[in-house]
């Protein structure tokens, strides 16, 4: 029961530079990172849609994750517990960079992009593929797609159990308030999506 389509999206993208060096990493990442925010538009026929990143494994039924209330939001995911760490230590330039530059105004609710939610209709009825894509390509995001949707839908946000988006904790997470390291804790016991956010991979 799988049916596996391609899209071609150059004509949203063919004028346009994105911004892909990672300013905390020292990495490269692909253009491909930002084409995610087109799935609104491209499976617009569809009420909602699952985006999940290629190094995450599912361990249950996504029926469950499908039938997330979307009513009213634009968007679903999980907090980013591994950066939000960072904006608790002190003299870390990422709480600046997200209340000061990008106007964040809950910094504990920035969420992951790894695994999405998206009410197609809620988007769309905000944004065009285009004027997504133009947003994206407006500015050198330090965290690429994942900060321009905290940007876009931080107004139309859902935050759910970030058992469905476990990343492992590589010892940051204690810097946490006491309320969000109790929240990660928990969503340890019972989890539904592993992600390999880090260097270790599931194909290695």
């Amino acid at each position: 029961n799988v049916s596996i389509r391609f899209a071609d999206i150059s004509a949203y993208i063919s004028s346009l530079t994105f911004f892909t060096e990672s300013v905390y990493t020292g990495t490269k990442y692909t253009n491909e990172a930002y084409y995610r925010l087109l799935i609104p538009s491209l499976m617009s026929d569809y009420e909602k849609v699952i985006y999940l990143d290629g190094d995450m494994i599912a361990l249950t039924d996504l029926a469950a994750l499908y039938e997330t209330d979307m009513n009213g939001y634009m968007l679903a995911s999980s907090r980013d517990f591994g950066g939000i760490c960072n904006c608790y230590i002190e003299g870390d330039p990422r709480r600046a960079y997200r209340e000061g530059e990008l106007g964040i105004r809950n910094i504990d609710n920035y969420i992951i992009s790894g695994m999405l939610i998206f009410n197609c209709a809620e988007f769309n009825a905000r944004y065009t593929g285009e004027e997504l894509m133009k947003f994206c390509a407006s500015r050198p995001w330090r965290q690429h797609d994942q900060d321009v949707l905290n940007v876009l839908c931080q107004d139309a946000l859902r935050i759910i159990d970030a058992s469905w988006d476990y990343v492992e904790n590589m010892g940051s997470f204690r810097t946490l308030p006491p309320e969000l390291f109790a929240e990660y804790e928990e969503s340890a016991k019972n989890v539904k999506i592993v992600h390999f956010a880090g260097p270790r991979k599931p194909w290695k």
